[in-house]
C-alpha cells in the first residue's frame, strides 16, 4: 500500500497488525537499535536459509566452549552454531523482548524434535517438558547470576538446553552476563554501528573492553562490523543519533588496530574480507581477534 507524500508521490506502506497501515518510516523507527524482525532473511534472502558467515566459522572455535553472542537478535546463529558445533554453553544478549522470545520459541522447537531420553511414552515426555517450568537455567548459575525461575527457561543436557536468552541493553555494564573470565568467545555481529549511534565512541570502548575482560586466556572475539557508510542511513531516525555520528572519530577500519593496541588482543586475523557477490547489501569483513595467554 502507499498513501500520498507532500511532494505528489506516493510513499510505501506496510500493513501493520488488525489490518493497521504503518508508514515504513514508522517502522523503521521502532527498530532504533538495529532489531529487525527477520533478519535472518534479510541477510540470507528469501531463497535460501545459508548464512555464508557460519559456513567460514570453524569447529575448532566453538567446540566445548563458553560463547556469548552480543546483540544476537533472534537467536538464528547462536542456535545454528551450538548445533553444528557442540558448544558448552550460550548466552544471547538482545534488548528486544520480541526477539528474544523468539529465541527461546526457537529453543522449544528444537525441544520438540527431541526424543524423550530415558523411554518413548509420550508420558514420559511431558514430564521432561514440565522441566522447563521454575528453573534458573544453567549458564545463569555459572556465571553467579541470580535470576527468578522462569517457564521461559529450559531444562537439560547439551544442545538446545544449554542456550540462555537475556533480554538485556549490552551498553549496560552493571548486567552480569559479561563477568570476568566467564567465557571463551564472543560474537559480535553487525552491532557496532548501533553501540556508536546510541553511545559514541566511548561506548564502544567501553565494551570493547569489558568483552576482553570477559574472555578467559585463549578467548576469541568474532566481530563483524559495519562500513561507516551504512551510519549515514539511520541518524534521520533520530536527533540524538546525528549527534553522535557527527562525534565519532573511531572508524571501522580501525576498530582492530584499537583492540590490539588499546584493548591487549595479541593477535588477529581475516575471516572474511568480503562477501562474495559485490552487490549484497551485507558485504562485510569479519575478524577474529585472541587474547592473548598470559592476558590481564
Amino acid at each position: 500500500m502507499t498513501e500520498e507524500g507532500s511532494s505528489g508521490k506516493r510513499k510505501p506502506e506496510k500493513r501493520g497488525g488488525r489490518g493497521k497501515r504503518v508508514s515504513l518510516k514508522e517502522d523503521e523507527e521502532k527498530r532504533l537499535f538495529g532489531n529487525y524482525s527477520g533478519y535472518k532473511r534479510r541477510r540470507t534472502g528469501r531463497d535460501s536459509d545459508v548464512d555464508r558467515r557460519i559456513e567460514l566459522f570453524k569447529r575448532e572455535w566453538f567446540a566445548g566452549k563458553d560463547v556469548v553472542d552480543l546483540g544476537c537478535n533472534d537467536g538464528a546463529v547462536l542456535i545454528e552454531i551450538a548445533s553444528k558445533h557442540s558448544i558448552k554453553s550460550g548466552i544471547g544478549v538482545e534488548i528486544d523482548e520480541k526477539l528474544i522470545l523468539r529465541g527461546r520459541d526457537a529453543l522449544r522447537k528444537e525441544v520438540s524434535k527431541r526424543k524423550p531420553r530415558n523411554t518413548t511414552t509420550r508420558g514420559a515426555y511431558d514430564a521432561e517438558v514440565e522441566k522447563m517450568k521454575g528453573w534458573v537455567p544453567l549458564s545463569f548459575r555459572l556465571a553467579g547470576m541470580k535470576a527468578k525461575p522462569t517457564s521461559d527457561s529450559i531444562d537439560g543436557e547439551g544442545y538446545p538446553f544449554n542456550i540462555t536468552f537475556v533480554c538485556e541493553d549490552i551498553l549496560n555494564e552493571r548486567a552480569g552476563y559479561l563477568p570476568e573470565d566467564s567465557c571463551d568467545v564472543v560474537l559480535l555481529l553487525s552491532v557496532t554501528k548501533w553501540i556508536q549511534l546510541h553511545g559514541g565512541d566511548k561506548a564502544l570502548k567501553s565494551l570493547f573492553h569489558r568483552i576482553f575482560r570477559g574472555l578467559r586466556e585463549g578467548g576469541i572475539l568474532i566481530l563483524e562490523p559495519q562500513p561507516f557508510h551504512s551510519y549515514k542511513r539511520k541518524i534521520k531516525l533520530h536527533s540524538h543519533l546525528r549527534e553522535n555520528y557527527s562525534r565519532i572519530r573511531l572508524k571501522p577500519e580501525k576498530f582492530v588496530n584499537y583492540l590490539k593496541k588499546k584493548v591487549g588482543f595479541e593477535s588477529s586475523q581475516v575471516v572474511r574480507d568480503r562477501e562474495e557477490g559485490g552487490g549484497h547489501q551485507f558485504n562485510r569483513a569479519i575478524y577474529l581477534l585472541r587474547k592473548g595467554k598470559s592476558a590481564h
